[in-house]
């Protein structure tokens, strides 16, 4: 025995039409494969650059979240700038205010990395690796030349390996 209330028959849908401003290809698309889902902006993360920003904003952009916020740009100063932090949600740990400018660490480069070599030399360490560009797709082969103790963190910045 069918279930009444999972059957449609086509006298149900018959009084469904173009007529009703809604074509039976669009009810099925609907009823089948269900609504879109739909980027929703995101709620701004905590971080020291609340104590110096206003008007704090995190729309969507093609690739992730920004982070947008008017900023103090002196201490103790006056001078007020509009920000822009470009996706957001890679931050790890805090973000903060530099002078009216968003900024975070984005991670050890070894989330978003594959290291293909590591060799020694005399001025430092040759890392050798391909990166994730921020569109995330494979950047080309990158390089970076230095002694690890120098950096906080060799993090990378849209497939290139910077030290900060």
């Amino acid at each position: 025995m069918r279930n009444p209330s999972l059957s449609w028959s086509r006298a149900s849908l018959a009084g469904i039409g173009p007529s009703r401003g809604l074509s039976f290809s669009l009810l099925a698309l609907l009823v089948i494969g269900g609504l879109p889902s739909i980027a929703l902006p995101q709620t701004p993360p905590q971080g020291s650059y609340r104590d110096s920003c206003d008007d704090i904003e995190m729309p969507i952009n093609g690739s992730g979240y920004n982070l947008k916020a008017i900023c103090q740009s002196r201490r103790d100063g006056p001078g007020r700038e509009e920000t822009v932090l470009e996706n957001a949600q890679q931050c790890v740990g805090d973000i903060s205010n530099q002078n009216g400018t968003l900024t975070c660490s984005r991670g050890s480069f070894l989330h978003t990395c594959v290291v293909l070599a590591l060799d020694s030399q005399p001025s430092g360490y040759a890392i050798t690796a391909i990166c994730l560009r921020r569109d995330h797709h494979t950047g080309s082969k990158t390089q970076w030349i230095g002694f690890p103790n120098a950096c906080h963190d060799l993090v990378n910045d849209d497939a290139h390996l910077v030290c900060q």
